[in-house]
């Protein structure tokens, strides 16, 4: 899993710079904790998540509180939404809401696997995400997406 979270961040990285964007929201099932941490270290810029936003307002705390992860939810898609560039996952239903609602505001839509990745990297991360013995799809909505805020 080591070498495909490797491939994926140095891939984001490079794309994401490469339209000179400096922050990066990245919303994230549990799992995909190691990928968070790698991109947090790695990216030159800025790296948001919930828990960073969460920190940093009373309201969403007190959504956590009540693990209200619907709304919480609906408020990383609205920054989804409104972000200059959204990357996400090709095979996720909260991707394609977002997708569709970006559509209608004219704004861009990369999906991962990013385009610039080889077919060998895109293979490693497609058969990981599907056969990694800890992803549970039915554990979230929005796995393996990712946008710059």
């Amino acid at each position: 899993m080591s070498k495909t979270i490797d491939v994926l961040v140095n891939s984001l990285i490079e794309y994401i710079q490469s339209r000179g964007h400096t922050c990066v929201y990245i919303a994230h099932p549990p799992y995909q904790q190691e990928f968070v941490n790698r991109m947090k270290k790695e990216f030159p810029g800025v790296v948001y998540t919930l828990k960073r936003l969460v920190q940093k307002s009373h309201k969403l705390m007190k959504l956590q509180n009540k693990n209200d992860n619907f709304v919480l939810s609906l408020v990383e898609q609205e920054i989804a939404v409104r972000a200059h560039l959204f990357i996400g996952w090709r095979e996720s239903s909260w991707t394609k809401m977002v997708s569709v609602m970006r559509r209608s505001l004219g704004k861009e839509i990369v999906p991962l696997p990013v385009e610039r990745m080889s077919s060998l990297q895109k293979m490693i991360w497609c058969n990981t995400m599907k056969f990694d013995n800890s992803f549970d799809p039915t554990a979230c909505e929005f796995e393996g997406t990712y946008r710059d805020y």
